[in-house]
């Protein structure tokens, strides 16, 4: 997966102005070519937002991993939300 987008992207999912428009924003970010976009919030972050970055997120568990986390802020719940916080071979 490539993208034209810096590596740095000065992004807040949280930002009101996101919050309020997340589909404007998403598009946004893809149409200036960034479909895999970096967020140094909350640790830092690569987002998935196109179909195919998602689909190549997918397709490739051994280079994209989930089990770390998988929501945006952090949710500790304690225990792993499965199937959701898990990679191959748990989550087969």
């Amino acid at each position: 997966m490539t993208s034209t987008c810096p590596h740095q992207q000065d992004w807040d999912p949280m930002d009101p102005a996101v919050v309020a428009d997340y589909i404007g924003t998403f598009k946004g970010l893809q149409q200036q070519g960034c479909p895999v976009p970096w967020s140094d919030q909350f640790g830092g972050f690569w987002s998935a937002m196109s179909y195919d970055a998602v689909a190549e997120v997918c397709r490739n568990p051994e280079r994209f991993r989930n089990a770390p986390q998988f929501t945006v802020p952090h949710l500790d719940l304690g225990i792993p939300w499965l199937p959701l916080q898990s990679d191959p071979p748990q989550h087969g």
